[in-house]
């Protein structure tokens, strides 16, 4: 009789999983139904906030709780969010490397005669020595002309392409730095 009373028991508390099937159970498409003796209930799915039945979308981005790298864009995105890592670096978002822009011509737009400094996340042109401009274009200095020049006031300044040169003045010999009169 015993096994008898225990199966009548057990037709009694016969647990349907209402998560089985949409129709028996009301949670929203954002929200995973968890089954229980008798019943179900509603979970809101990660990056949702809510009671189960109502779920809202959690923007990690402006919360900050997301996992990009401080050199990355968050974008929030329905119930999750994406990184992307800015100009200048490069990487999943989560990771994101300083790019070195100065290794390939292609990669920045120095001048031919512009020196290419690496910056976190940019770079930097600087003209050579002997010109002058923004680093992207670069002109020749006249020293000469400018009077930034270091020529003996007893010789001529004489400009080159990125340079000058000195000579001293007829009656003077020297190597145009320094002149010294001849007697």
């Amino acid at each position: 009789m015993f096994p008898l009373t225990v199966a009548i028991i057990s037709l009694f508390f016969l647990d349907i999983n209402e998560c089985l099937s949409q129709e028996l159970h009301s949670c929203p498409s954002n929200a995973e139904c968890e089954n229980t003796i008798g019943s179900y209930g509603c979970i809101c799915l990660p990056g949702y906030n809510g009671d189960g039945q109502v779920c809202t979308d959690v923007d990690e981005c402006s919360t900050g709780v997301h996992n990009c790298s401080v050199h990355a864009h968050c974008n929030n995105s329905i119930g999750s969010y994406q990184c992307r890592c800015v100009e200048g670096f490069q990487g999943n978002g989560m990771s994101c490397e300083d790019v070195d822009e100065c290794k390939l011509a292609n990669m920045n737009n120095c001048g031919v005669r512009a020196h290419c400094i690496n910056t976190i996340g940019s770079y930097n042109c600087t003209c050579h020595k002997g010109f002058h401009g923004n680093g992207m274009s670069c002109q020749d200095t006249d020293e000469c002309k400018d009077n930034v020049h270091n020529c003996s006031a007893h010789a001529h300044c004489n400009n080159s392409v990125g340079s000058y040169d000195c000579t001293c003045l007829p009656g003077y010999t020297g190597n145009g730095r320094y002149c010294d009169g001849t007697s």
